[in-house]
C-alpha cells in the first residue's frame, strides 16, 4: 500500500527508489503492474538497481578492516568483537596455532588485534609460527605505523618487537588485581575516561621489562607487581 502511495504521488519517477531497502522491490512490481513505458521501466530500474549496489560497495570500502591474531580459539576478542561486528567492522582471524598464515599485504588492514595464549614469546621451537608473527608485528606497529592492541601474550609480543625483554615475574599475578593509572592516560585516546584505579583478571607469570629507554613508549598503567600492564 505504502509503495501504492509513492508511485501515485511520483509517477514513473518513483523507480529511481528501487535501490531502497523494504520498499523499493514493491515499488519495482507496482509500476509494472501499472503499465509503465518499457523503456522508461528498464532505464529507471537500472539507475536505481545500480545506486544499491554503488551504496553497498561505499559502505564496505569504508568499513574498518581490522585482523585478529588469535593463538587458541577460545581466547577471541570476547565482547569486543560483538562491538566491531555492530559497527561494521570487517574482522579477518587468523588462527595460529591451527597453521592459518598471516597475510603478506598488511597494509589493507586498519588495525591489528593479537590475543593472548598459554604459550610464551620465547617458545619459538615448539611454536615456529611465532618468529613470523613477531615479523608481522613490527611491520605493522613501527614500519606502518597502525594501531594495534595487544592482551596478555599479545602485549609481550609487542614489548619483544619494541626492545624489551619478556621476563619472569616475582610473583606471578593470578586472581582479581588492581591496575593504576598513570597522570598520562588522560590525554590517551582509548583509557582517558577511565577511572584512576580498576580492578582486572590477572592470569600471567611472565611481564614485559626493559623499555624505560624507549622514546615511543608511554606507560599507562601499573600493578604493584608489574610495571608495563598497560
Amino acid at each position: 500500500e505504502r509503495s501504492s502511495k509513492w508511485f501515485r504521488k511520483f509517477g514513473k519517477w518513483s523507480l529511481l527508489f528501487a535501490w531502497v531497502p523494504i520498499i523499493g522491490d514493491p515499488l519495482t512490481l507496482v509500476a509494472g503492474l501499472l503499465r509503465v513505458r518499457f523503456l522508461d521501466f528498464i532505464i529507471l530500474v537500472a539507475i536505481g538497481k545500480v545506486s544499491r549496489y554503488l551504496v553497498v560497495f561505499y559502505l564496505i570500502g569504508w568499513a574498518m578492516n581490522i585482523i585478529v591474531l588469535q593463538h587458541i580459539k577460545i581466547e577471541d576478542p570476547g565482547y569486543i568483537k560483538d562491538l566491531m561486528l555492530a559497527d561494521g567492522f570487517n574482522l579477518t582471524t587468523i588462527e595460529l596455532d591451527e597453521g592459518e598464515k598471516i597475510p603478506s599485504d598488511l597494509n589493507k588492514f586498519d588495525g591489528m588485534f593479537c590475543m593472548g595464549g598459554p604459550m610464551d614469546t620465547f617458545m619459538e621451537q615448539e611454536y615456529p609460527w611465532l618468529i613470523d608473527e613477531k615479523k608481522k608485528i613490527k611491520e605493522f606497529v613501527i614500519n606502518l605505523k597502525k594501531p594495534y592492541l595487544g592482551f596478555c601474550l599479545g602485549c609481550q609480543l609487542l614489548g619483544e618487537v619494541v626492545g624489551g625483554k619478556v621476563a619472569k615475574s616475582n610473583p606471578a599475578e593470578i586472581g582479581i588485581m588492581d591496575i593504576n593509572f598513570t597522570e598520562e592516560k588522560k590525554e590517551d585516546k582509548l583509557f582517558s575516561k577511565f577511572p584512576d584505579q580498576i580492578k582486572s583478571l590477572q592470569w600471567h607469570s611472565y611481564e614485559v621489562q626493559g623499555i624505560e629507554n624507549n622514546k615511543d613508549v608511554t606507560l599507562l598503567a601499573s600493578s604493584p607487581v608489574t610495571k608495563y600492564q598497560i
